[in-house]
């Protein structure tokens, strides 16, 4: 029994274990794990990053938004897909609006993206939330989306406050009056 309790207190054990974890119950939170392992959060998450340092690994266990996340490596990600029947197909600009509006303002309703893209965004949020990159908010009357997991990885975000800035990307006042100036004197 001493030599389990000593086994417990090693890095390598933690990742292994972390790593059984995730294969039985997919992700799970710091703080859980570090119940589990009877260590604290610091413990977990260098077991992981030394784990991750080992040799060549068919999955990894990546953190995000604060829970540790079981993946296949991306050396073999080509293989997994070929082998599961399925090829990575890229988003349409409309899915990547869609999602984009989702990221940057979550919690949001399918109305609220359809009003913000001008168009009926029904067809692009259920492609989204097929393929795991958005999921409904517990309990949201009405219904309400947030980004998954499973997008803050594919994104390669730990968490959302990684998102770059939306400032770079909105004009600023003056080019906002100054387009309106034009829209204005080209109606009358």
């Amino acid at each position: 029994m001493l030599a389990m309790e000593e086994r417990r207190r090693t890095v390598e054990w933690r990742g292994a274990a972390v790593e059984a974890i995730l294969a039985a119950c997919g992700s799970v939170d710091l703080e859980e794990l570090a119940r589990l392992l009877e260590c604290d959060v610091d413990d977990v998450e260098q077991s992981i990053a030394a784990f991750e340092r080992g040799a060549l690994r068919g999955i990894c266990v990546r953190v995000v938004d604060r829970h540790a996340v079981l993946e296949v490596s991306g050396v073999f990600a080509g293989l997994v897909r070929r082998a599961l029947g399925t090829s990575e197909r890229r988003l349409s600009r409309a899915a990547l609006e869609a999602l984009a509006v989702v990221a940057y303002l979550q919690p949001v309703t399918r109305a609220q993206i359809s009003e913000l893209r001008g168009v009926s965004s029904d067809g692009v949020v259920r492609t989204l939330r097929d393929r795991g990159l958005i999921e409904e908010v517990p309990g949201s009357d009405p219904v309400t989306y947030r980004t998954s997991p499973r997008f803050l990885a594919r994104a390669g975000l730990a968490s959302l406050s990684e998102l770059p800035p939306l400032g770079r990307f909105m004009p600023d006042a003056h080019e906002v009056a100054d387009v309106e100036a034009r829209l204005r004197a080209s109606s009358e």
